[in-house]
């Protein structure tokens, strides 16, 4: 199994917008995508004005031939650019990891 955090900074005005858009697009992608599992995560300690958006899948093959389709769709493209044209993400990094026990 591997987990993709995409972590998103940004300014605490953009926070509120992003959230919705962001269960919008976890709940496009678990609807239209049944190779992966979306979840949309918020910090309740630490740095507030952080999204993290949790992608699961089986495998890097799977998670790579997920974005392929997904970038070819231009419902998702509706919803990135939307939510782009309001917000300026100061920071986006992401991080892959695997279980191990």
């Amino acid at each position: 199994m591997i987990y993709r955090i995409r972590t998103i900074t940004l300014t605490g005005k953009e926070l509120g917008t992003s959230r919705a858009k962001f269960v919008e697009a976890a709940t496009y992608i678990n609807a239209n995508y049944p190779e992966v599992t979306s979840e949309i995560l918020v910090n309740i300690s630490g740095s507030l004005n952080q999204i993290h958006w949790v992608t699961r899948c089986e495998s890097l093959a799977v998670l790579e031939q997920y974005e392929a389709k997904r970038n070819q769709d231009a419902k998702w493209q509706n919803i990135v650019q939307e939510w782009l044209s309001k917000v300026e993400p100061q920071d986006l990094v992401d991080n892959f990891y695997t279980i191990v026990s």
